[in-house]
C-alpha cells in the first residue's frame, strides 16, 4: 500500500473536519501505536505496579481508543486500561500537543462507567521510546508518575523474555476484544441468552505455569471481577 497515496485521499477531510496537524501527505508521524505498546514498571507518587500497553483498533466515531491495556498493582489485582494518542484514524486537534503525548486512565474501581476511572496524562521519551512520564490526578490534586518499559510483572521478581511479553500482550489483545463483544451483546439482548467462552486462561498457564504461577492467578482473578460485573 502507498501511504503517500493513501494519505492524499484521507488526510484533507481529516483537516478540514477536525484540523488534525498529525499525518503529513507525503511523511508519517515518527510516533505509532507500537511505540507505546510494552509492558511497564509504573511509579505513580510511591504507588507501585505493571502497566502493559498493547495497540487497538481504534475508531473516532465510536469512541474505541487507539490503546489497551491493563494495570497490575502490587496486590496482584488486575485493571482495564484505555489510552488515547493521535494517530491517522484517531485524529485530535493541535491542541493536542504533539504525536508522543498520551492520555490513559486506570480503571481501579473495575466499574462499567468511565467517569470514575483515574486519568494519567504524560510523554513518551523520545529518543528511547521506554519511558512515559506525565502527571495524574487523585480528588483533583495532581500527582507526577513514571512508567519505564520492560521488567518484571507486578509481585515477581522473574523477568519476562521478549518472546513472553508478546505472547502475553497478544492474549490480553485477544482477551479485551472478546470482552468488549460480550458486553455489547449482553447489553443489546434484554431477553434470552448470551454466552462467551473465555479461554485465555489455558494459554496462559500452558505458557507460564513453570515459574510465572502469579500471571495465572491475575488471570482467574481478572476473570472472576468480571462476572461479578455482570451478576
Amino acid at each position: 500500500m502507498n501511504w503517500v497515496t493513501l494519505a492524499g485521499v484521507h488526510q484533507p477531510w481529516k483537516y478540514f473536519l477536525f484540523g488534525d496537524l498529525s499525518l503529513r501527505i507525503g511523511g508519517v508521524s515518527g510516533f505509532q501505536k507500537n511505540d507505546f505498546a510494552g509492558t511497564y514498571q509504573m511509579n505513580h507518587d510511591g504507588g507501585k505496579g505493571t502497566l502493559t500497553l498493547w495497540a487497538e483498533d481504534e475508531d473516532y466515531i465510536e469512541g474505541l481508543p487507539p490503546i489497551g491495556g491493563t494495570y497490575t498493582g502490587s496486590d496482584g489485582k488486575a485493571h482495564m486500561v484505555r489510552g488515547f494518542i493521535r494517530t491517522w484514524q484517531y485524529p485530535l486537534d493541535a491542541s493536542w500537543g504533539p504525536d508522543y503525548h498520551i492520555n490513559f486512565t486506570i480503571d481501579f474501581y473495575d466499574t462499567y462507567a468511565s467517569s470514575d476511572d483515574q486519568l494519567f496524562s504524560g510523554y513518551l521519551f523520545t529518543g528511547e521510546k521506554d519511558v512515559i512520564a506525565g502527571k495524574t490526578w487523585w480528588n483533583s490534586i495532581p500527582f507526577g508518575f513514571y512508567a519505564i518499559k520492560g521488567g518484571t510483572t507486578a509481585g515477581s521478581d522473574a523477568p519476562l523474555t521478549e518472546e513472553e511479553q508478546a505472547f502475553l500482550e497478544q492474549a490480553y489483545a485477544i482477551h479485551e476484544e472478546r470482552r468488549r463483544q460480550f458486553l455489547h451483546a449482553l447489553d443489546r439482548t434484554p431477553e434470552g441468552v448470551v454466552s462467551v467462552v473465555f479461554d485465555a486462561t489455558d494459554r496462559i498457564q500452558h505458557m507460564f505455569f513453570r515459574d510465572r504461577p502469579d500471571l495465572i492467578d491475575q488471570w482467574y482473578e481478572d476473570l472472576d471481577r468480571l462476572v461479578g460485573r455482570i451478576e
